[in-house]
């Protein structure tokens, strides 16, 4: 489903545009050279942009994540955690398990959490990861950067092939880039340079299309979507209440048909005084049931009680 979607955004970020753009293309009348030229500067602006955000995110991030995972294993906190489920899934590697645990530890404030965990085990037959056992996890006491923790004891291997793929990966957009940019001016210049530039041309709409879908709308969808800006944090810092729901009711906001919700909770905390705070949550349609509820689990902040999240938003 993520591949389905990231796809259907691409095709609305790219040939969409183009599809509108070429049959009215002959329509525009020609403009001003500054103007001309301002389009092209911030086009070209918005590219770099768009070339910038895909570098980090597929050669620098890898790198960058490389050296966090051998700073955490020589400086993180150590945590011990129970592993309650073992799920196994493909692998890239006929030698080596991909697993997917559900752990159980004390959060930085002493409250039982769920964590989520991804490993690759390069020694199966040693059956360390097995419900019931538990495993020793280093965690950046202050969640900066990802990944924020890893098993003690981990290998840093990096995959040097799938980083060149994404170098070349990289390079061919690049190139792409650069080859429409030569295709727009030689088919539409007809003599009067970059005067054929429109606000509506791919070449401006194409690239903002692309910021909006896939670097806009997910940080959109964070903000509604009930979680607290700074989330993890509620999680590895937070500590557990029963807080009374005293309303809950629509906003009028819908993300994929699911309506979000604003409730009015009121809880007690751990020294006894009392909170109430507002909290926005998109609710899926098959437990919009939870609006009914008389109390809910949540996790808040002792130095910002402000900041809460519900508990079953925080199981990953």
């Amino acid at each position: 489903m993520r591949t389905f979607w990231k796809l259907y955004m691409l095709f609305f970020a790219i040939p969409f545009p183009m599809i509108i753009y070429y049959p009215l293309s002959g329509m525009a009348s020609t403009r001003g050279p500054w103007w001309a030229m301002t389009l092209l500067i911030l086009s070209l602006i918005l590219w770099s942009v768009v070339l910038i955000k895909f570098y980090k995110r597929w050669v620098a991030s890898p790198i960058e994540a490389k050296s966090t995972i051998a700073s955490l294993l020589r400086e993180g906190a150590i945590k011990n955690a129970e592993i309650l489920s073992v799920r196994k899934v493909k692998s890239r590697k006929e030698d080596m398990n991909e697993l997917e645990l559900r752990t159980r530890m004390l959060n930085f404030s002493g409250t039982p959490i769920l964590v989520d965990l991804r490993i690759s085990d390069s020694q199966p037959y040693q059956r360390r990861y097995e419900v019931g056992k538990s495993l020793r996890l280093r965690i950046d006491k202050d969640l900066k950067d990802y990944p924020y923790l890893v098993p003690e004891g981990s290998q840093v291997v990096f995959e040097t092939g799938r980083l060149m793929w994404c170098v070349v990966a990289w390079l061919f957009v690049f190139a792409l880039i650069i080859g429409y940019y030569i295709f727009s001016y030689q088919l539409e210049n007809k003599g009067t340079g970059w005067r054929f530039l429109a606000f509506w041309h791919p070449l401006i709409i194409c690239p903002l299309s692309l910021l909006f879908f896939f670097f806009g709308i997910m940080g959109f969808i964070g903000k509604v979507s009930g979680l607290p800006k700074d989330t993890l944090r509620v999680k590895f810092h937070g500590k557990k209440a029963m807080a009374t729901i005293i309303r809950a009711e629509q906003t009028g906001t819908y993300i994929n048909e699911q309506p979000q919700v604003r409730f009015e909770l009121e809880y007690l905390d751990a020294k006894g005084q009392t909170h109430q705070v507002s909290l926005k949550k998109i609710v899926n349609l098959l437990d919009v049931g939870i609006t009914r509820e008389k109390t809910i689990p949540i996790f808040y902040l002792e130095d910002n009680p402000q900041q809460v999240a519900f508990v079953s938003d925080l199981e990953f």
